[in-house]
């Protein structure tokens, strides 16, 4: 439900399906996902409700472009989206499905290694958002404007989450050396 509203919030100005595609893959796809034939999904779906228009032309070369602006049915059903209370869905992450299910390869060293690439992984994406903010946080919060500020606040989440996941891994290795080294005695 949330990618027709994400959508919603991307189409202020004329924008493309391949262009809507390419800005979520840059900014949001740390915590959203979408394949692009449910962004073309959701777009039919917006203009068949008469949140968005579309507009097609034929240029000199190539096949026809279609670009998808929101309308102001779509701001208000936009708006009223933004001030409800927080929307919460379950996480899925086949990662947690596999930590829980380590158990069935009975070797702990298994489940640290497992644990080693997880942590790997949350430090490359914690590199990506502080080379996002690196050019960002000479600027004050106060000073931004309204869309840098609310990106500002998403990244700073994403990386105090990131950094918290990254502490985990090193609890969690810690206590496997701990286990690893009581086994070999």
């Amino acid at each position: 439900m949330s990618l027709r509203y994400i959508l919603l919030a991307l189409t202020r100005e004329p924008v493309s399906g391949y262009d809507l595609n390419r800005v979520i893959e840059q900014t949001i796809r740390h915590f959203w996902a979408a394949d692009q034939a449910q962004l073309y999904r959701t777009l039919k779906s917006l203009e068949s409700d008469g949140l968005v228009k579309r507009d097609e032309w034929e240029p000199h070369l190539g096949p026809s472009q279609k670009t998808f602006t929101r309308t102001a049915k779509g701001k208000r059903e936009l708006i009223r989206w933004l001030q409800s209370d927080p929307e919460f869905s379950i996480e899925r992450s086949a990662w947690i499905a596999q930590l829980v299910s380590l158990h069935e390869a009975a070797d702990i060293a298994t489940t640290f290694r497992f644990i080693e690439k997880l942590k790997e992984r949350f430090e490359a994406s914690l590199l990506t958002f502080q080379m996002i903010d690196q050019g960002e946080s000479a600027r004050p919060l106060s000073r931004r404007s309204s869309d840098d500020l609310h990106g500002a606040l998403g990244l700073r989440l994403a990386t105090m989450t990131t950094e918290t996941r990254i502490k985990w891994c090193n609890w969690a290795l810690d206590v496997l050396s701990d286990r690893l080294r009581k086994e070999k005695r």
